[in-house]
């Protein structure tokens, strides 16, 4: 068994057993998600934002210093800076689904007004054992731009 389903189970295990009040709560589903081992390597479209993206003279200290006050802003967040021959850019954010990603790109704008949504193909496994905004290496990760 994976960690991902026994985490499932230990969930769906907390959420039968009965509260102090006695209240339960029965969890039932259509069909039964497994995950197999190889799955941490399998990649699914996921969605982050980019808050910087340059290739002038500043750019590397522009781009970790743009990660630093979204840090400072979204600690709960991950953010990633890459350097892509020539360019420095900063993504944040893992979601599996464009519309996240575009509540987050709203409420950067104030911040990161040229801020946009991009598209990656980002490790399932990584979403089902850790949750929606995990950290994930850029090695791990392939632009769809």
């Amino acid at each position: 068994m994976t960690a991902a389903q026994t985490r499932h189970n230990s969930i769906v295990a907390d959420l039968a057993a009965p509260s102090a009040s006695g209240a339960r709560v029965n969890v039932s589903s259509d069909c039964d998600v497994t995950l197999s081992t190889g799955s941490l390597s399998d990649k699914v479209k996921g969605y982050r934002v980019r808050i910087y993206f340059g290739n002038n003279q500043n750019s590397r200290s522009e781009a970790y210093a743009a990660q630093e006050r979204f840090r400072s802003s979204f600690p709960g967040i991950s953010s990633n800076v890459d350097y892509t021959a020539p360019y420095f850019k900063v993504t944040v954010g893992n979601f599996l689904t464009r519309e996240e990603a575009v509540m987050l790109w709203g409420r950067l704008l104030g911040t990161f007004p040229n801020a946009f949504v991009v598209s990656f193909q980002m490790p399932v496994g990584a979403f089902a054992i850790a949750g929606n905004n995990i950290e994930i290496s850029s090695d791990e990760v392939e632009a769809v731009e």
